[in-house]
């Protein structure tokens, strides 16, 4: 019995570590993802005051 609460409690605290884990490779992707967005962004604004600069 001891041996079987002992492994639950391992299995337990791994799963927790996989969660957390999880949750920060979540929020991870959600920071390159607004990065992303904001790297488009300047792409952008340049395009548009290259060609205003052009005209």
């Amino acid at each position: 019995m001891l041996r079987i609460a002992r492994q639950s409690r391992v299995n337990l605290e791994r799963d927790r570590q996989n969660h957390v884990g999880l949750e920060q490779a979540a929020a991870n992707d959600h920071d390159v993802f607004r990065h992303e967005g904001v790297i488009l962004d300047l792409e952008r604004s340049l395009q548009d005051h290259v060609v205003h600069q052009q005209q």
